[in-house]
């Protein structure tokens, strides 16, 4: 073997690249402590084996954060550091134009004959500015984005394969309009290729990221800019204060640990991973501080770069601006109509297409079409379409877990954490806590929200309501409030009017608060009622409880194969039980007037047919009937294609009931 003394490491782009390493949700998400472990391995034998290994680490904004972290990595502390700063200074005279809201940007933009490169950092198709909407308000434009440079239909396809051929198609174009998918790995800097830059952000991307993003192109150039006042997507809970952020990662994890009943003794933990949280939180704490003050942040850094900052103030046309929420709101309808007609028939096809890193648009479609039925379990429709991208997913997914599919949350958040624990047996904090709910559905059954919904039903509550100013504190009393902040990002404000407390809580499972059409009429009574921010809930409920049973059924064992309770809004799956505990209960699914317990299983052809006590009897009926159970009377209807069981207390004669031992 050759000898490599001395031992030389070279990490480059060192600082965003720990970005990427802890927190990114990307590929590395699936190897995330496999690689914290591979790197650390590899510093630490580096260093045993040679005693004059170095270090280099490169990074346009290298900060002692990453410096510290690589070396704890090492298993040091740092000793002897060598640090070469650039002390380029830019040539005077850069001038950024700095837009006071984004109306007067676009309008700018569109009017502009500069040639021009902009940098709009998103491509949602639900986003008014992002960077396909803005090529297409203004035409002559070359798009790239991460499905563009990806789509060999597309005028932008490969277009970052080099710089050389990044520039000759760029040259092609008057605009030229990129995301953040140019990323740093291509800078252009042929003078006078462009006349003027222009950027535009809500806060989606870190300081430096925006700054670099803008940056692609060298030149000294004109910059048009327009930086929201606040960022979004804060990290963890929004601190700004890395040992807070550090405390309540662990503190979240311990919880989800607590809630499956696993003992911290089964999970392998390493210092290394311990010193890598630490480097999240940093990172995090810096970026909600960031956010918190993301324009000032932004013109601050564009100062130290040279730049002189010239303001525009709003003008007041919303032309341009409305143009594009018109284009935006045309590409949803389309995209939203095209999908359901996707065909997936072909599983084949659809495996190639999941492996493949080229896609055609109607290959896209094809994708989303399989990921939508994947998760929801229902028919695609457009309207489905349309509340997936409004982000209905998690919410009703955490809604579902916390009400009718509690019995299945442990084996979903078991499984989960075998999947993050991976062949290491290690577990990284911030991983599991977006990963796991166990420890979210717990803070939601404490404060009993399940209690307030079903308290206020269909009625119109305001902030006097006796209920609200109850439920209210609770919420804001420190023994709710934290938790609520740490596992939902759910800030409580002790001053705030109750139902605006309350709306947060709602709105992470699924719920808003909208105004009684009554009270719309009638000024000042602040009315409100609690309604599902999905019309598909029930129908996506009862196809998660079927896919749940369906996985988890224990044909040796029935009767255990789920716990017995309560099914709230008839939601009835094939063959799980449920527990009418209640006497008297009624409503429009069924009537009892003895405690028995019931559950639904497949239909079976209809015959009248004597009854012993301990038996189960099954109804297949299409409307009501009558079955009497000896001193149990029920009354029964079929609902979405479902039917019921009864344990028949003792002996009894029921019409259209048949035994179904068969399934067991």
């Amino acid at each position: 073997m050759p000898d490599f003394t001395p031992f030389y490491t070279f990490l480059d782009e060192a600082e965003s690249g720990c970005e990427c390493l802890l927190d990114a949700s990307t590929e590395i998400a699936k190897k995330r402590t496999e690689t914290i472990t591979a790197i650390a391995q590899t510093l630490r034998r580096s260093k045993a084996k040679y005693d004059d290994a170095h270090m280099f680490m490169f990074d346009s904004d290298l900060t002692n954060v990453s410096v510290d972290y690589f070396c704890s990595l090492v298993g040091e502390t740092v000793k002897d550091a060598f640090i070469i700063r650039n002390d380029y200074k830019v040539a005077a005279g850069r001038v950024a134009y700095v837009y006071d809201d984004a109306d007067t940007w676009v309008k700018a933009y569109q009017e502009t004959g500069d040639r021009t490169i902009c940098f709009a950092n998103s491509q949602k198709i639900t986003a008014k500015y992002s960077a396909q909407k803005l090529g297409e308000l203004t035409g002559d434009a070359l798009v790239i984005d991460s499905d563009t440079t990806k789509d060999k239909t597309h005028n932008a396809y490969r277009a970052l394969s080099s710089k050389d051929y990044a520039t000759e198609l760029m040259s092609k174009y008057q605009r030229t309009i990129h995301t953040s998918s140019m990323g740093i790995g291509i800078s252009i800097e042929q003078v006078g290729l462009f006349d003027s830059k222009w950027a535009l952000t809500f806060g989606l991307l870190g300081v430096g990221k925006f700054l670099q993003g803008v940056d692609r192109y060298r030149p000294d150039i004109p910059l048009h800019i327009h930086v929201a006042k606040w960022g979004r997507g804060k990290v963890g809970s929004g601190s700004t204060n890395w040992k807070t952020l550090v405390k309540e990662s662990f503190k979240n994890k311990n919880n989800h640990i607590a809630e499956l009943a696993i003992a911290d003794a089964e999970l392998s933990d390493a210092s290394l991973l311990n010193k890598s949280v630490e480097m999240w939180a940093k990172l995090a704490a810096r970026r909600n501080y960031e956010l918190a003050n993301y324009s000032q942040a932004v013109e601050r850094q564009l100062r130290l770069d040279g730049y002189s900052i010239i303001k525009v103030d709003k003008a007041g046309d919303k032309t341009a601006s409305n143009a594009l929420k018109d284009l935006r709101d045309a590409s949803i309808e389309k995209y939203c109509d095209a999908v359901p007609q996707a065909n997936i028939d072909d599983e084949l096809e659809l495996k190639r297409l999941e492996k493949a890193k080229e896609h055609t648009p109607d290959e896209r479609l094809k994708l989303a079409k399989k990921r939508l039925n994947d998760i929801y379990q229902i028919p695609i429709t457009p309207e489905l379409v349309k509340e997936d991208l409004s982000g209905i997913y998690s919410k009703l997914r955490l809604s579902y877990y916390l009400t009718i599919g509690a019995d299945y949350l442990p084996k979903r958040d078991k499984s989960k954490l075998e999947t993050l624990l991976g062949d290491d047996r290690l577990l990284f904090a911030p991983d599991a806590n977006k990963s796991l709910l166990s420890g979210k559905i717990a803070i939601l059954r404490k404060i009993e929200i399940n209690k307030f919904v079903e308290s206020v039903g269909a009625d119109a509550v305001t902030n006097d309501d006796d209920r609200a100013i109850a439920f209210n504190q609770k919420l804001i009393s420190d023994f709710y409030r934290f938790p609520l902040r740490r596992h939902l990002g759910v800030n409580i404000d002790p001053s705030a009017k109750p139902l605006t407390n309350i709306k947060k809580v709602l709105n992470a499972i699924g719920f808003d608060f909208t105004r009684d059409e009554n009270s719309k009429k009638a000024k000042g009574r602040g009315e409100y009622e609690i309604k599902p921010i999905s019309k598909l809930k029930d129908a996506i409920f009862d196809a998660w409880l079927k896919r749940d049973f369906r996985d988890n059924f224990d044909h040796q064992n029935p009767e255990t194969t789920v716990s017995r309770r309560k099914f709230p809004n008839n939601n009835i799956v094939d063959g799980e039980f449920a527990e009418f505990a209640e006497p008297d209960l009624k409503d429009d699914f069924y009537q009892v007037t003895e405690n028995i317990a019931a559950a639904a299983i497949a239909p079976k052809s209809k015959n009248a047919i004597q009854w012993q006590k301990g038996m189960r009897a099954m109804y297949q009926g299409v409307d009501w009937a009558i079955a009497t159970l000896g001193t149990a009377t029920a009354k029964i209807v079929r609902k979405n294609g479902f039917e019921l069981w009864v344990d028949i207390p003792e002996l009894a004669i029921a019409d259209d009931w048949e035994p179904d031992m068969s399934r067991f």
